[in-house]
């Protein structure tokens, strides 16, 4: 059905430190008129028709927006949506000298990031959602627990225990950044043969590998370094927004068992169980979102 709309956006970028410009699209619906049977029945099988708030939507660590085609135009249909691009992607803005400081790229910096987002948009408090996948769902949950403005309600798909990669590839967060170029066949060889979810329909490689493609090496390296000290934030007891926790059971990278925990600590939230992780980038997955934050709109 995707095929069937297109998708109108705006671009801006916002400042959200001294070093650092974060893209930041906001997308409008536009539907051919061969798609309007199919608008109407999404619309039939959602609770009605408009969420009154708009959403934030984060995408996950060097996650390319041509990962999103499906899931974008269904979440677009029913809200409006602000996509936000993580200071690690090539469409950041960032300072020339930003690459000789250490710590520009850790959670507490995207976190710092979403709030400012949140800020320039002049969204008030509990007068929007939040979604985000892999890491942009680590970004919210830490937000949650630190945010000064509460979300309406929460999505997190797909959430991490912690980012840090393989003993082997440890060394190579030192050397020259050029050298990813040479490297890259072999993190793809070893997220193929043991993190991913192969043998699914909905595997979540391909959307990974168009991340690894677009990235920039200098930018990934950086981040990779800064994310390894990362572990899941304390005080999740404390969160009062209603989140929707998302856990694949195939993924071995994003482990549903680490998502059940989330969400256990959680007082509000609901834990939705798929097959495989690239399910999160479908239509199905937009409306499911969708359908929860109706509950609470």
């Amino acid at each position: 059905m995707h095929r069937d709309i297109q998708l109108n956006s705006s671009s801006r970028l916002i400042t959200v430190s001294q070093r650092v410009s974060l893209r930041v699209l906001s997308f409008k619906r536009k539907l051919k008129p061969a798609a309007a049977s199919a608008s109407k029945r999404i619309h039939s099988e959602l609770k009605h028709p408009k969420l009154l708030y708009p959403v934030i939507f984060i995408p996950g660590w060097i996650s390319h927006m041509k990962s999103w085609l499906e899931f974008l135009p269904v979440l677009t249909a029913d809200s409006s949506v602000y996509y936000m691009d993580t200071r690690e992607k090539p469409s950041a803005g960032l300072s020339k000298d930003i690459l000789k400081y250490a710590g520009e790229f850790t959670m507490e910096k995207h976190t710092d990031d979403l709030e400012a987002v949140i800020n320039a948009l002049e969204l008030q408090d509990k007068e929007f959602y939040l979604a985000g996948s892999s890491m942009g769902a680590n970004i919210i949950l830490r937000y949650l627990v630190q945010g000064k403005k509460n979300p309406r309600a929460a999505a997190a798909l797909i959430p991490n225990l912690n980012f840090k990669i393989p003993p082997w590839g440890v060394p190579f967060l030192y050397l020259p950044a050029r050298i990813y170029y040479l490297i890259k066949p072999l993190i793809k060889f070893y997220l193929y043969l043991f993190k991913s979810d192969r043998g699914s329909e909905k595997s979540m490689l391909h959307y990974i590998f168009y991340g690894l493609d677009a990235a920039e090496p200098e930018r990934l390296q950086a981040s990779a370094r800064d994310m390894q000290s990362y572990t899941l934030p304390g005080k999740l007891e404390g969160v009062n927004t209603p989140c929707l926790l998302v856990g694949s059971r195939l993924d071995r990278m994003h482990l549903s068992s680490t998502v059940r925990k989330i969400s256990n600590k959680i007082p509000n939230s609901e834990y939705l169980e798929i097959d495989a992780s690239g399910e999160t980038h479908t239509e199905w997955m937009a409306e499911k979102i969708i359908e929860y934050f109706k509950m609470y709109d």
